[in-house]
């Protein structure tokens, strides 16, 4: 018999945290993502948060016909970010 999950709440304290990476948010137009660009406020401390929501694609973005488009931004991002991101 299966029982229902609980929902689990995390917290993570990133008060003292520095250098932290930019994010790419991506998704497809129809995706499981209600609000793409609330995501932003899931990284206030990261210094980056580029969002794109990729045309006539939904959450299995590897069947979309647009997929190149969701490849070139990955690309893109990180090329642009390379040279920022400390170790």
């Amino acid at each position: 018999m299966l029982t229902p999950m609980r929902s689990l709440e995390v917290t993570v304290d990133v008060s003292g945290a520095t250098g932290l990476a930019p994010v790419l948010v991506a998704c497809g137009e129809r995706d499981v993502v209600p609000d793409p660009e609330g995501e932003r406020a899931a990284y206030p401390l990261s210094p980056e948060v580029r969002i794109i929501a990729v045309p006539r694609m939904a959450h299995m973005h590897n069947f979309a016909a647009t997929r190149a488009v969701l490849c070139r931004a990955i690309d893109e991002f990180a090329r642009a970010v390379k040279g920022r991101i400390r170790r």
